[in-house]
């Protein structure tokens, strides 16, 4: 960001307000979601939804304005330019200004905002040479023509055509492709749940009652019970404590959700969520965003209710930016996994390395502690036990932003993967990702993204870096979320698949294991032709895949919504069906 501020004018981000987009990611140059903001009479094109407010758009027609006030160049050229080079910089005030200006990239950020080709071409034709002066671009080997257009905008623009100007002022649009006829596994999908508020966790909780516990980001849990019936009283609310707002795209809130392998005796349940933090900065001077919580809660006599007043926290994480917060939970072999994202920003920007891969802090991590007493204990086999100045806790590194992991629970017949944790590692600007987590395990974050180097100074060093299963480019879809392997027993087909999808786009994979390597499958949604019965619905589903959640019978959910934001009432819960081969329900147990 500091590079675009110095180049145009000192924007002051606030967020105030909600937002409403459906589609893509919103993000601001500061990295957080983009705001509900008063209607500005210059850059109007962003209004309601902007990163801009009113007297920051102003800032941006002034800083034009001068600029064109004290050019040299003739008055009818500085005319013909002048409602370009308004449009181009107001994109600052862009909800996808982030995306526009690749202010992620660690290596190469934008002072130059990405433009649509044909657009480039016309502003070159009519800006030039005004444009090279206002953005201090070298205009060395460049002329007035149509070959030095092409040339420069070749260069200059982004390889992601749905974030380039003036195509994403409606917003990136990005197709569906669950219609694709090249479908290797359809499905359709039960509603089990609706109207929740971007459900993010749906569990089991170990103890033969068939319940479903679904968690909205919001703070609220619900009691989904064995025959389908959502409780009308939440099992928890902590919604007055856990930090989120109505922005689409806000990454804070109730994130996490595990029930205690031993619930059933001992009653115990474990969230992850954001609040507040008391103090600004921390004793280091690093500013601190907010707290991420990992509490203990108490479900007296495993019951539907929970004592929210019965909070034991078990750790404190304390955040840099507001967003890559990570936030799973899981249990392994009655041990806690917490699974934390890099602190945010852009391309891991804190620290000499990153945090990803600097083992003296916690985030970017998976971290592995003994609940069975609180205040929380070290395992003795802990990868890097007695290893100061490295964290303890640490299970696994060199993660961005892990989101939805799981811990399989083995083939049916053989047990087969049994243990296995393998995650979505949502990426950078480039690729999205699917680990499998290994004790000791460097995921390479942030000297790589995917299979591919992202920082070169940091790459050519690291040789230990565990590369995922499979990986996608952003032309496929922009961020993933991960989901479990099928161990149910309702429906054959899909024994041993892995599902994972892409939140933004709304497509859902599934990754078969094949030796060594993992082939990648394409589902698609059914149609009324399929889907026509038992309440059943396929391509209408909500679009955008929060999580996926799997009850006591293995048996697998989808989690999607049709708006991000936090506070809107558009999610619901899926079962998956898969319609071509059913096993008889009397023999799954």
């Amino acid at each position: 960001m500091d590079l675009v501020v110095q180049c145009v004018m000192t924007f002051v981000f606030l967020t105030v307000s909600s937002i409403d987009f459906t589609v893509g990611h919103p993000q601001c140059l500061d990295f957080l979601p983009p705001f509900e903001n008063e209607e500005s009479n210059y850059c109007s094109e962003y209004h309601p939804n902007s990163c801009c407010t009113a007297n920051a758009a102003t800032d941006v027609k002034k800083a034009v304005n001068t600029f064109l006030k004290n050019s040299d160049v003739r008055r009818r050229a500085k005319r013909q330019c002048s409602p370009y080079l308004h449009n181009v910089t107001c994109t600052t005030c862009s909800p996808y200004a982030a995306h526009v200006y690749e202010a992620e990239n660690a290596e190469v950020p934008r002072v130059f905002p990405s433009l649509c080709y044909d657009y480039c071409l016309e502003f070159y034709s009519n800006c030039y040479p005004l444009f090279f002066d206002y953005y201090n671009l070298n205009s060395t080997g460049y002329k007035r023509g149509r070959r030095s257009a092409r040339r420069f905008c070749k260069r200059h623009i982004s390889n992601d055509p749905a974030y380039c100007y003036p195509t994403v002022v409606q917003g990136p649009v990005i197709n569906d492709t669950q219609t694709n006829p090249n479908c290797d596994l359809t499905i359709c999908a039960l509603p089990i749940a609706t109207q929740l508020r971007n459900p993010i966790a749906a569990v089991h909780s170990y103890d033969q009652t068939g319940r479903l516990f679904v968690a909205e980001q919001i703070g609220i849990i619900h009691v989904v019970t064995k025959d389908r019936k959502v409780l009308p009283t939440p099992f928890l609310d902590i919604s007055n404590k856990v930090l989120t707002s109505s922005f689409n795209g806000d990454e804070r809130g109730l994130l996490g959700l595990a029930f205690h392998p031993n619930f059933k005796n001992n009653s115990k349940f474990y969230v992850y969520y954001s609040t507040r933090s008391s103090r600004r900065f921390d004793e280091d001077g690093n500013y601190i965003s907010h707290i991420s919580h990992v509490s203990q809660y108490i479900a007296p006599g495993g019951g539907n209710v929970a004592d929210p007043s019965s909070e034991e926290i078990v750790m404190k994480i304390p955040q840099p930016e507001g967003n890559h917060n990570g936030g799973q939970l899981l249990f392994k072999d009655e041990l806690l996994l917490i699974f934390l994202g890099d602190g945010g920003g852009g391309g891991d920007r804190h620290g000499t390395i990153g945090h990803g891969l600097d083992r003296t802090t916690l985030l970017g991590s998976v971290l592995c502690i003994n609940v069975t007493t609180l205040p929380y204990t070290i395992p003795e086999d802990n990868p890097f036990v007695n290893q100061p100045p490295i964290r303890p806790e640490i299970y696994a590194y060199g993660l961005r932003n892990p989101w939805r992991c799981c811990c399989d629970r083995g083939d049916l017949v053989n047990g087969t993967g049994k243990g296995r944790i393998i995650c979505g590692d949502v990426g950078q600007n480039a690729f999205e990702e699917i680990d499998i987590i290994e004790k000791g395990g460097n995921y390479g974050w942030r000297a790589f993204e995917g299979f591919r180097c992202f920082d070169r100074n940091l790459c050519s060093n690291i040789t230990d870096a565990i590369s995922p299963i499979y990986a996608y480019p952003h032309r496929t879809g922009r961020s993933v979320t991960g989901g479990y392997v099928y161990r149910g027993c309702l429906f054959p087909n899909l024994q041993d698949l892995y599902f994972f999808a892409d939140f933004e786009r709304g497509i859902i994979w599934v990754l078969r294991e094949i030796g060594r390597k993992w082939e990648k499958l394409n589902v698609c949604m059914g149609g009324e032709d399929i889907c026509h019965s038992g309440g059943l619905v396929g391509k209408d589903r909500a679009k955008h895949i929060t999580s996926f959640g799997e009850d006591e019978y293995g048996e697998l959910y989808i989690l999607a919504t049709d708006n991000a934001s936090p506070h809107k009432r558009r999610g619901a819960v899926y079962q998956v069906i898969e319609p071509e081969r059913r096993a008889d329900p009397s023999k799954c147990h």
